[in-house]
């Protein structure tokens, strides 16, 4: 019997108590140390992201230290981002479209770039661009 009650509510909070365990089994996963390696720390970090996508960065922007994280939730960037920054863009998709507005802007703007998806157009871009996935 699972200390947890049935139904979504009770799934959501098994995958919060195994957060810990999930970040262990990532560690090994192919493209961190890509995404790791490419010059100095990046003094910010912009997440572009909607809904599910954009709640790691709201949990993680308390505990980063030595870096501003920023959540972003709209199409585009914000007006400071620029090719000292680093903007991991995260859609589980891979098809939103105010994400891939953040993608193709970071592009332009010359910004470091990583991409959490589980695949679709995101994945093609970042792929293309050599991007680590």
């Amino acid at each position: 019997m699972s200390r947890w009650p049935e139904g979504g509510a009770g799934r959501m909070l098994h995958l919060v108590d195994r957060l810990p365990d999930q970040l262990l089994e990532s560690a090994g996963l192919p493209g961190l140390a890509d995404a790791a390696a490419g010059g100095p720390a990046p003094g910010r970090v912009v997440l572009c992201g909607m809904g599910g996508s954009a709640i790691a960065g709201d949990l993680l922007a308390p505990l980063v230290s030595g870096a501003q994280l920023h959540v972003h939730r709209d199409y585009g960037l914000p007006a400071w981002a620029g090719p000292g920054d680093l903007v991991v863009v995260s859609s589980y998709s891979g098809d939103t479209e105010e994400t891939l507005s953040g993608w193709e802007e970071s592009g332009r703007r010359g910004c470091r770039r990583l991409a959490l998806t589980s695949g679709g157009s995101l994945a093609v871009r970042a792929r293309a661009a050599g991007v680590p996935v």
